[in-house]
């Protein structure tokens, strides 16, 4: 009996030992991806009672389906692409079957969310680390997170899908290209606006790229603006005044963005949009630290870190805002913590557990009142604290690893003078 139990346990080890081997994925790959297309193409219409899907997606498709300008008279919080994708989704299937209903307006995001492990892919050969990219592009394809991110209605893997195509003409000097995906990642929502701190960084010493990606982003942002508020009549201030009214620009009530700074207002009373203020220049201070790196030395040899870290950071200040920022960050932290496994390797597991409690607590009030500590706003916190460690462990090694490359390529230079 006891021989049966570890010929079994061997050939169960051996099973998965081939199944994650290199040649296996390399055969395999497109077969895994498409599985992973197949699991959020069923499983995205069983949730029609999600926060996201009852209050936005429903009411917004409604209001566009009869006649309503979006932003004047259909109110939204972010850019325009998702909106006119839900009305179309919907304008084909109707509201009759609700299942069918939910399957069409997550459709889009289905979409988006199966190609990023293609692009994924298509990073690690452009940084010629072609073994990691295949392995991190199987680990996202079948990781829970933006799985159930389909679920809930959200659409911000068609953000990541953008960001990454971004990064990838970014890393082919392609600054129309890089330009244009920041431009339609901008579209969807207003927050991948950041992705020109990368830009900048990366191209310091080559204003005329910058100068080419930004006036890319300017003609096709203006112009798909245009286009929706011209026609409907809407003014641009109507559009803004939509916008700011997003959680992200928020300190209290049930969307409490960030309850590490309720606890800091009621630890040692100082105002929220003090605290809001400065976390918001104590981000931009952080975000400034690689980008002396880029301009000192090889940026070839650092951008991919580079990259990790605005993201990384771009979660810790602003996960408990929105799980977007951690759907943003996972591919390039998936690819990061492969290339690092031996002591980075369990960090998605990790990241899991602190997106779990997320959403855990987000079922749970969390009204803020002056004084008043409430279970929901601790459970957030603690959900803010494992990300902001995990997070912090990343962005601490990535500065360590590009000292390390400053130190080498001083080396090189003092040995070769």
């Amino acid at each position: 009996m006891e021989k049966v139990t570890l010929d079994f346990e061997k050939s169960k080890y051996n099973s998965l030992k081939r199944i994650t081997s290199l040649d296996y994925l390399i055969d395999h790959k497109i077969k895994i991806w498409f599985i992973g297309f197949l699991i959020r193409l069923i499983l995205s219409p069983w949730l029609i009672d999600t926060y996201d899907y009852r209050v936005f997606r429903i009411p917004v498709a409604q209001g566009l389906l009869e006649g309503g300008a979006l932003y004047n008279d259909v109110h939204y919080n972010h850019m325009p692409i998702y909106p006119y994708l839900t009305w179309l989704m919907v304008s084909i299937v109707g509201f009759e079957n609700p299942f069918i209903t939910s399957l069409a307006i997550k459709l889009p995001q289905t979409v988006a969310d199966s190609l990023i492990p293609f692009v994924i892919f298509k990073i690690g050969t452009k940084l010629n680390k072609k073994e990691i990219g295949l392995r991190a592009s199987v680990l996202y394809a079948l990781n829970p997170i933006p799985i159930y991110e389909i679920m809930w209605a959200t659409f911000h893997s068609i953000a990541s899908l953008f960001l990454l195509l971004a990064f990838y003409y970014l890393l082919g000097n392609r600054p129309l290209f890089t330009g244009l995906f920041i431009s339609l990642g901008f579209l969807t929502s207003q927050f991948p606006l950041f992705f020109f701190i990368i830009v900048g960084g990366y191209w310091i010493r080559e204003f005329k790229k910058i100068i080419l990606s930004f006036t890319s982003f300017l003609l096709t942002s203006a112009s798909l603006i245009a286009i929706v508020l011209i026609p409907n009549g809407t003014s641009l201030s109507q559009m803004l005044t939509d916008l700011g009214s997003h959680p992200s620009y928020q300190a209290t009530g049930q969307q409490c963005p960030r309850p590490i700074l309720i606890m800091a207002n009621i630890l040692f009373g100082i105002t929220i949009d003090v605290l809001n203020l400065f976390s918001i220049l104590l981000f931009l201070s952080f975000a400034m630290v690689p980008v002396y790196y880029m301009i000192k030395h090889k940026k070839e040899n650092l951008i991919f870190n580079y990259v990790v870290y605005e993201f990384v950071l771009l979660t810790i200040f602003f996960y408990c805002v929105h799980t977007k920022y951690i759907l943003w960050s996972l591919p390039l932290i998936i690819f990061w913590s492969i290339e690092r496994v031996e002591v980075f390797g369990k960090i998605p597991k990790y990241i899991l557990i602190g997106y779990v409690l997320r959403r855990i607590f987000f079922y749970i009030p969390r009204d803020y009142h002056p004084n008043d500590i409430s279970f929901g706003i601790l459970g957030f916190l603690f959900a803010e604290l494992i990300l902001g460690i995990i997070g912090l462990s990343i962005c601490r090694q990535i500065i360590r690893e590009m000292r390390a490359e400053q130190f080498h390529l001083l080396e090189r230079s003092m040995f070769s003078a």
